[in-house]
């Protein structure tokens, strides 16, 4: 649980394209983010507090995964 605002970090051994995506409970997308040939460790702060308190899902894909993470912002 948060206020909005978190990190989102992750670590790459290979150069992947990835797609970070925040949606609401409703499906529709609130933050977005492509991520072009990175390799390494990545750490980047997300701010949603403008789209108020909820659920929210958290989904970084590449070509061949797909991660998926709950947020609650109270």
């Amino acid at each position: 649980p948060n206020e909005g605002i978190f990190t989102v970090s992750f670590h790459s051994k290979e150069k992947v394209s990835y797609k970070l995506e925040v949606v609401n409970a409703l499906g529709q997308l609130v933050y977005k983010q492509n991520i072009k040939d990175f390799a390494g460790t990545y750490s980047q702060k997300v701010d949603i507090t403008g789209y108020g308190k909820g659920v929210y899902l958290l989904l970084l894909t590449d070509e061949n995964n797909k991660a998926v993470k709950k947020v609650l912002v109270y």
